[in-house]
């Protein structure tokens, strides 16, 4: 809570006031002149146990000769020795005076808005911080809503990072004092999965604005089948060297590394022309002949699947998360799903 420069000057009508607990500030402590001239001044209450700063013209000096000065129980000794307020000729300790009130501040950036006390922070709210009292031991919940394309990217107690404690969006604080809640939001990660035949799945946060290069490399006795580029086949665009280059990642996308058996058997002549890649929970199989055999192993070397294509494009639903073996003739290929 704040109180502005000159609020109150030259109030001649002015003859009590009260100072929650949850102010912290009253105007510029070197020009300040809030209560200034206020002849008929009688008494102040101060509800904080701890004196903030003031200047030397908050009050003028008909008011720290003549007005009461009354604090909370035990807080006349602080008052006393502290700067400006030690001014006042008398001070009071007052048992009625309860401080358990204090100041909570929120604010927040653009990418999303913040619901807490009734109040909207943020967004088309025209607000981008409330402040308001708060009493000691109140909890208070906080709602964080970010954008689409958004997420929260901090939130601060008094500067310090509570961003972990957030649930599901929501953040619970208990007041123990003076609070200040700072909320950022920044823009959602874009991430590249990256699928292979090995048991688990790569996910990396990228930037729209780099190029990502990987350099694949097959197991002895294998080589590589097919690259898949969110549904898309870009083995071709793989260097000499097996690197390949990505840039200009706007969205989650996926990239699916399919291996194959490397014979060298006379046989070799008569395997399958069949690409073989994954998708969303299958295996797919392109350039397939009417007829020929597929059989399909998971990772534990059961046969899970066995069938003959009946057209040039086979889809077989299997379970997520494994390495698979498929073989047709002449081809065996290793994937992961």
């Amino acid at each position: 809570m704040y109180i502005g420069t000159m609020a109150f000057k030259d109030c001649a009508r002015l003859e009590t006031i009260t100072l929650p607990a949850s102010l912290t500030q009253i105007a510029y402590e070197d020009y300040s002149y809030a209560f200034s001239n206020c002849p008929n001044l009688t008494t102040i209450s101060n509800n904080s146990s701890i004196p903030i700063a003031i200047g030397e013209s908050t009050f003028d000096a008909q008011t720290y000769i003549n007005t009461v000065l009354k604090v909370p129980e035990n807080a006349k000794d602080s008052y006393q020795t502290f700067d400006v307020w030690k001014n006042f000729f008398h001070i009071e300790e007052d048992k009625s005076i309860k401080d358990d009130v204090r100041s909570f501040t929120i604010n927040s950036y653009r990418g999303g808005v913040v619901e807490c006390l009734g109040y909207t922070i943020g967004g088309q709210s025209g607000n981008s911080e409330i402040s308001v009292s708060a009493k000691l031991g109140e909890a208070i919940n906080i709602l964080l809503k970010p954008d689409n394309g958004y997420r929260v990217y901090s939130v601060l107690v008094n500067d310090h990072d509570v961003t972990s404690q957030i649930q599901n969006n929501e953040l619970s604080i208990i007041i123990e004092g003076n609070t200040t809640v700072t909320v950022e939001f920044d823009e959602s990660p874009i991430y590249l999965t990256i699928k292979y035949a090995e048991n688990g799945t790569i996910k990396q946060e990228v930037s729209p604005w780099s190029t990502y290069s990987f350099l694949i490399e097959p197991s002895e006795g294998w080589k590589l089948h097919t690259v898949m580029y969110n549904g898309v086949d870009i083995t071709s665009k793989l260097g000499m060297d097996g690197t390949l280059r990505l840039k200009d990642i706007e969205e989650d996308s996926f990239l699916s590394i399919t291996f194959e058996t490397n014979n060298t058997s006379i046989n070799d002549v008569y395997s399958s022309k069949a690409r073989i890649y994954g998708s969303d929970g299958k295996i797919v199989v392109v350039n397939t002949e009417v007829g020929e055999s597929i059989q399909v192993f998971n990772d534990a070397g059961v046969n899970v699947v066995t069938r003959r294509a009946i057209g040039t494009i086979e889809s077989i639903i299997v379970d997520k998360g494994h390495v698979y073996i498929v073989k047709l003739k002449g081809k065996t290929v290793k994937l992961a799903i």
